[in-house]
């Protein structure tokens, strides 16, 4: 399924949502598909935490594809890192616009300009993710990803979880072995019966692996 939308979505993404464009249209006072893109990103997050980064976002399921040529196990990776590539992006923002003396914002979905600069761009965020995988092992550009910062941050008040029994938990570990963003699953359902992580994608694998049926999506 998660493929089924990256196929979908990665034209639509490329033109309308690359990273630079949607600088270039906030200092100049317009919100483009990037900010729209972005925006319900977040505001899904309040509810369903991290989801969309599990089966929705392009560059996710383009992880997912590359999984054969990279590392099984996401390396650990200091979540101050991803917060500091989006408080640079944010600064970046806030500086061209002051600077712009932009005083309102109007929509514009607009597509970017399918000129070489874009396309050396495009390939260019290709090589990033695969490298990153290879380099830091799987989803590893989830744990990098400034978007992923911000939806982190709103996700302790979601309301759709993980969650397993830790009674009947087996502590064979299977789940933890499949969990594309390598967390403590097993001590985190042992502590609260359910996965707590903001690091947590919800995408399923560990609910699908579990050999004993413990794991569930939970809605509460």
């Amino acid at each position: 399924m998660c493929q089924l939308l990256f196929m979908v979505m990665v034209p639509w993404a490329f033109l309308y949502i690359p990273p630079d464009h949607v600088v270039s249209a906030l200092e100049v006072g317009k919100i483009d598909g990037g900010v729209v893109f972005r925006g319900i990103f977040v505001v899904l997050s309040i509810v369903f935490g991290r989801v969309a980064c599990g089966w929705v976002c392009p560059w996710g399921t383009m992880q997912e594809l590359n999984e054969p040529i990279t590392n099984s196990h996401t390396r650990n990776i200091p979540s101050w890192i991803k917060y500091g590539f989006f408080f640079v992006w944010l600064v970046s923002v806030v500086v061209l616009i002051a600077r712009n003396n932009v005083r309102s914002f109007r929509l514009a979905i607009e597509p970017a300009p399918l000129d070489a600069f874009h396309l050396v761009l495009y390939f260019l965020m290709f090589g990033e993710v695969i490298f990153f995988c290879a380099w830091l092992g799987r989803r590893s550009a989830c744990k990098l990803c400034p978007l992923g910062a911000v939806m982190a941050l709103a996700s302790p008040l979601r309301r759709l979880k993980i969650a397993g029994d830790s009674k009947q938990c087996k502590h064979c570990r299977t789940c933890e072995k499949n969990c594309s963003m390598n967390l403590p699953i097993t001590s985190q359902v042992d502590r609260n019966e359910r996965v707590d992580d903001f690091n947590c994608i919800l995408c399923g694998r560990c609910v699908e692996s579990c050999p004993n049926g413990l794991l569930r999506y939970q809605l509460r």
